[in-house]
C-alpha cells in the first residue's frame, strides 16, 4: 500500500513537474531569505555583548584634545600655556572612589633595521675621520710635520661608535621578516587593566619602566610570523637606534591585540625619537577603568572635576568609549530588526502561496480522492498523500534555501562588519522556516482527507 501512495505521489508531481519545482524554488526563497536574517541578528546580538563586555568598554579616556584624532598631541591653552598629561596624573585613581585603575597607552609604529645603514652600517671609515673640512689639504699633499690633526665631530664619532656596537649586538640574530611593527608605549598596570596575559615570557613591570629598559611584548599573531621560524621570545630587534628584546609574548584574543606590539612607556622623557620622521613628547592619552559600567558617567564627572581643579576649566576632554559602541549596536539593533521583519514577511508570503497552491492541487484530485475512499482508503491515508507531496517540496526547498542563506549570510555579515556569522543561528533559522512551511501545508492535506466520497464521485 504504501509502495501504490508513493507511486500515486510521483505520478502527481511528474504531471505538474514546472509547478512542483517553482513550488520548491518559492520554499527556498523563503527559508532561505529567513535563515539569513534570523543568522544575522544571532549573531549582531553575539557580537554586540561580546565586545561590549571587553575591557576597554569600561574605560574613559582623558586628552588634551577636543578631538579624537588629537588625542596624542599636547592642548594649547591661553597664550602660550601648554598642558601636557604624564603619568603623574594617574594619581586621580587614589582619589576617585569609581576609579578601579588606570594606564597611559602612546600609539607607536616602529621601523626595523637600523635607517644610518644606507650611510656605510654605520661603521667608520678605514681612517676614522670623514672628508677633510673646507679648506684643508687633500690627502697625498705635503704637509709640515708639526701640522695639527684636523679637527673631529666627537658627536658623529661617538654616534659611529654606537651603531658599530649595535651591529655587533645584532650580528648573531635572525633578521625579521617583517619590515614595520605598529602597536603602543604603555605603562605596566596596561596588561593588568585590559586582562591580557602571556603564553611565553613576561610582562614588563614598573620597574622596567623607570629604568627604560628597552623591552617588547608582542600579540600572538606577530610572534609567529615576524621570524621566519615562527621564534619570537628572547629574539632581539633593532628599531633605528634602540635594540628591543622580546620579552613576552601573549595570548591569543582573537582581537587586534593579536596583531600589535607593547613596549615600556618611557617615563620621564621630555622628547623621544619614535621612528624616522617623527618625535613625540611625554603628553598621552590617559585611560581610566571603571569596575561597574553602570557608574561610567558619574566616574566622568569626577575625572572631569579633577582635572579641572589641577589644569583649568576646559583643559581636558573625556571621552567614553562605550557610549559610542552602544550607539553603534543599537543603531545596528534597529536595522537588523527591519531586515527581519522584511525577512519572515516574505517567508510568510512564499508559505502561504504554497499552501495555496497545494490546496488547489487537492482540490483537482478531488474524484481520485473519493475513488481512493470508495476503494477503501481511510481519511489517514489521505492526509499521509498529500502531506507528504508537501513534505517532500518543503524538504527540497529547504535544502536549496541552506546553501542559498549560506550565501545571503556571508555578503550580511560582511556588509556589516562582522566578519564571520552565528552557524547556530542559520540552523536555528533554517529550523524555524521549515516548521512555519510545513505547518502551512498541513491544512490542505487535512482538507483533502474530509472530502466525502459520495460527493468526490460526482464531481466531474
Amino acid at each position: 500500500m504504501r509502495g501504490e501512495d508513493n507511486r500515486i505521489m510521483t505520478r502527481e508531481m511528474e504531471k505538474k513537474l514546472v509547478e512542483t519545482l517553482l513550488l520548491i524554488l518559492a520554499v527556498a526563497l523563503g527559508v532561505g531569505v529567513a535563515a539569513a536574517g534570523f543568522s544575522l541578528a544571532t549573531t549582531a546580538g553575539i557580537r554586540s555583548a561580546q565586545e561590549l563586555a571587553l575591557p576597554q568598554y569600561r574605560e574613559i579616556a582623558v586628552s588634551t584634545r577636543t578631538e579624537a584624532e588629537d588625542f596624542d598631541s599636547p592642548a594649547q591653552m591661553g597664550s602660550d600655556e601648554t598642558v601636557t598629561l604624564t603619568i603623574a596624573d594617574l594619581a586621580a585613581v587614589e582619589e576617585i572612589p569609581d576609579v578601579t585603575g588606570g594606564f597611559i597607552m602612546q600609539e607607536d609604529n616602529y621601523r626595523l633595521g637600523n635607517p644610518m645603514s644606507r650611510f656605510g652600517g654605520g661603521q667608520s671609515p678605514p681612517d676614522g675621520g670623514g672628508a677633510p673640512p673646507e679648506g684643508d689639504m687633500a690627502p697625498g699633499e705635503d704637509q709640515p710635520a708639526d701640522a695639527p690633526a684636523p679637527p673631529q665631530d666627537d658627536r658623529f664619532a661617538s654616534m659611529q661608535e654606537a651603531m658599530a656596537e649595535m651591529n655587533a649586538e645584532m650580528e648573531n640574530e635572525p633578521e625579521p621578516i617583517i619590515e614595520e611593527l605598529h602597536g603602543y608605549a604603555v605603562s605596566a598596570d596596561f596588561f593588568t587593566i585590559r586582562g591580557l596575559y602571556t603564553e611565553e615570557g613576561s610582562l614588563f613591570t614598573e620597574s622596567d619602566m623607570e629604568n627604560q629598559r628597552p623591552l617588547m611584548v608582542v600579540g600572538s599573531e606577530i610572534a609567529a610570523t615576524i621570524f621566519e621560524d615562527g621564534i619570537a621570545l628572547g629574539r632581539k630587534l633593532q628599531v633605528f637606534d634602540k635594540i628591543y628584546t622580546i620579552s613576552g609574548v601573549l595570548e591569543e584574543t582573537g582581537t587586534e591585540i593579536d596583531r600589535r606590539v607593547f613596549t615600556p612607556l618611557q617615563v620621564g622623557a621630555t622628547m623621544m625619537m619614535r621612528g624616522p620622521g617623527g618625535f613625540h613628547g611625554d603628553s598621552s592619552v590617559l585611560y581610566f577603568s571603571v569596575g561597574d559600567t553602570a557608574h561610567l558617567n558619574r566616574a566622568a564627572d569626577q575625572l572631569l572635576t579633577w582635572f579641572n581643579a589641577e589644569y583649568g576649566e576646559g583643559a581636558v576632554n573625556l571621552n567614553i568609549p562605550r557610549t559610542e559602541a552602544a550607539e553603534a549596536a543599537d543603531r545596528n539593533g534597529r536595522l537588523i530588526t527591519l531586515i527581519m521583519f522584511l525577512a519572515m514577511a516574505g517567508l510568510m508570503i512564499a508559505s502561504v502561496n504554497v499552501s495555496n497552491i497545494l490546496m488547489g492541487r487537492a482540490m483537482r484530485r478531488e474524484k481520485m480522492v473519493g475513488i481512493l475512499k470508495a476503494l477503501g482508503a481511510s481519511r489517514k491515508r489521505i492526509f499521509r498523500l498529500f502531506f507528504e507531496e508537501a513534505l517532500v517540496i518543503g524538504i527540497g526547498g529547504s535544502l536549496l534555501g541552506v546553501l542559498l542563506s549560506l550565501a545571503i549570510t556571508r555578503i550580511m555579515t560582511l556588509s556589516m562588519g562582522l566578519e564571520a556569522f552565528s552557524a547556530a543561528g542559520v540552523a536555528g533559522g533554517i529550523l524555524l522556516a521549515l516548521a512555519i512551511t510545513l505547518g502551512l501545508t498541513l491544512y490542505p492535506a487535512f482538507q483533502a482527507s474530509r472530502i466525502e466520497a459520495a460527493q468526490a464521485m460526482r464531481t466531474e
